[in-house]
């Protein structure tokens, strides 16, 4: 017979079934995403009964991944109770928690880290468990803050970092995977050798990833130098190299791809974020002199990339699409002076011209956060992220997903990295515990709750290399309650919404005689302290909050 098992979620890893059937007899497994589909990508296991017609299944030799297995050989349905799941990942300790009002976040955010457990295999990110199983640095951008936001991933990343240095061609180029070597992908892709050890720095300020690497990052800059023009980089190699944002809602992985003039704008962007962050390393590690060039460098690409592309009628870049108005606010191809007409024109094409809907694809999608978030527009987010129909997370769940799509449109792969970037926020922009970027490592950190949306409460947990950070916030009957957990030997900026200064108490008492607190500033309707390590509990009054939100989707 043939018999259909569901497991309830898309995973990877290993199964164990137990059988009964014909002595001696030949069981078959295949592995599928899709309930219609009987085996995807080949992936399949056999199981050899004993002379009693007796067999137990466990992977020994490889692995699996799918949610549907259709077993055949057997004349009898095998024990149900006796089929398990366990998902297999290199191992790394969890180091957040995270909870708000919103089932749907919620189910969101669990999600994306399920996703990437499945992905973590082999000491590298894999974009997808089955099909290609590649490293591919552009995916490394949809998962690394993500996963660092979430788990203990220094010696994770040390080693993936390490593969792209041992893959590095003597010319300086890199290819688009580590260890694996092979794939398309473009500057983005190969620039992970930059952007990688800088974030694993910013959180545990271990300057060895940045000395073992910078030998490599110069000699990356030094290539894609040689492709460029005045000051520019031009369009090189072929159909599978110098790829921009990719599989944006719309657009497909063959012929119909995002258009050569936003995707030269993209690479252009990536090649300033790659030499201010090279340039901020240099600095690190006592290059003074290497540093000033390559902030002379920047700054020369800086002018050319805005000259080129910048539309002065309505204050966009290349195409209009948000991505190519995020990603010059964040790496600094904007002037000073058209900031806030490029963000709105960004704000416009959200709300308006797309209806709250995110419009990105791999890259474009971890920019675009990364910039609001940074921009503290995680109401523009909100919106985003609270969407429930196409394109939109809350889309791929609707239909019926247990794991993040490669595409927006459930197109390939079903459990795949490309949009896990969302999962870095909700510990940054909701729950609102955000590195300092003087003080890495939070020695120093900011907490400032996102209180956006109908959100009434949100609950996060990092644990940093200093301690556990602490931030709860809930709104209720109009007023805001704030509990902070500082880490001792750390300090943190709190940010309190607030009319005015008395109107804030901390555990009970006036805030001007807490302990260890210290107002810095009234800015935005929020009061701003500086705290000392310890636990606090922050409450303001009078805020004007409706006492009953309408309740979360």
């Amino acid at each position: 017979g043939v018999y259909r098992v569901d497991m309830g979620r898309n995973f990877s890893g290993w199964t164990e079934i137990r059988f009964r059937g014909e002595p001696g007899g030949k069981v078959d497994l295949s592995f599928s995403e899709h309930a219609d589909g009987s085996n995807e990508f080949n992936l399949r296991s056999a199981c050899t009964l004993d002379d009693r017609g007796r067999g137990i299944f466990r992977n020994r030799f490889n692995y699996s991944s799918g949610r549907w297995i259709t077993i055949t050989g057997l004349n009898r349905p095998p024990d149900l109770p006796g089929i398990k799941g366990y998902v297999i990942r290199n191992d790394y300790k969890r180091a957040s928690r995270f909870e708000c009002s919103s089932p749907l976040l919620n189910q969101i955010h669990d999600t994306v880290l399920w996703t990437f457990e499945s992905l973590s295999l082999g000491g590298y990110v894999v974009d997808c468990p089955h099909r290609e199983r590649m490293g591919y640095g552009g995916d490394a951008h949809a998962t690394m803050e993500m996963a660092l936001n979430h788990y203990g991933m220094g010696a994770f990343f040390t080693k993936w970092i390490e593969d792209w240095r041992d893959v590095q061609k003597p010319d300086g180029d890199l290819p688009y995977t580590a260890p694996t070597h092979w794939g398309g992908g473009g500057p983005a892709w190969s620039g992970v050798c930059v952007t990688l050890p800088w974030a694993v720095y910013e959180r545990y300020t271990d300057l060895r990833i940045l000395k073992d690497t910078y030998p490599a990052m110069q000699r990356w800059i030094a290539f894609i130098d040689t492709k460029a023009h005045d000051n520019m980089l031009v369009k090189w190699g072929g159909h599978w190299d110098f790829l921009g944002d990719w599989v944006p809602p719309g657009k497909d992985q063959g012929k119909g791809r995002v258009d050569e003039y936003s995707t030269l704008f993209f690479n252009n962007c990536y090649y300033l974020y790659n030499v201010k962050q090279v340039a901020e390393i240099a600095e690190l590690l006592g290059k003074g002199d290497e540093a000033k060039t390559y902030r002379r460098k920047a700054e020369k690409i800086r002018k050319a990339v805005h000259r080129e592309f910048f539309n002065p009628k309505d204050n966009t870049y290349a195409n209009g699409d948000q991505l190519y108005m995020a990603l010059p606010l964040l790496v600094g191809v904007t002037p000073e002076e058209l900031r806030q007409p490029v963000m709105q024109a960004l704000e416009n094409e959200i709300m308006v011209a797309k209806n709250g809907h995110i419009d990105t694809g791999i890259h474009g999608t971890y920019f675009l956060i990364k910039t609001l978030t940074e921009l503290n527009r995680s109401d523009l987010i909100f919106e985003m992220a609270s969407k429930t129909d196409y394109p939109s997370w809350g889309h791929m769940l609707e239909e019926g997903a247990t794991t993040i799509w490669e595409q927006w449109d459930g197109e390939h792969s079903l459990l795949h990295s490309s949009f896990l970037s969302i999962g870095a926020w909700f510990i940054e922009g909701v729950a609102g515990i955000q590195l300092d970027p003087r003080h890495p490592g939070y020695k120093h950190f900011v907490i400032k709750p996102g209180m956006v949306g109908n959100l009434t409460w949100a609950k996060g947990e990092l644990d940093s290399i200093h301690g556990k950070i602490v931030s709860e916030w809930k709104i209720e009957d109009g007023a805001f309650t704030l509990n902070v957990t500082i880490p001792a030997n750390t300090t943190a900026t709190v940010h309190v919404p607030a009319k005015k200064t008395p109107d804030v108490s901390e555990s009970g008492q006036p805030v001007a005689e807490a302990k260890g607190v210290k107002l810095l500033r009234m800015e935005n309707g929020l009061a701003v302290f500086s705290v000392d390590s310890g636990s606090f509990r922050f409450a303001s009054k009078g805020l004007g909050i409706p006492s009953s939100p309408k309740p979360t989707d």
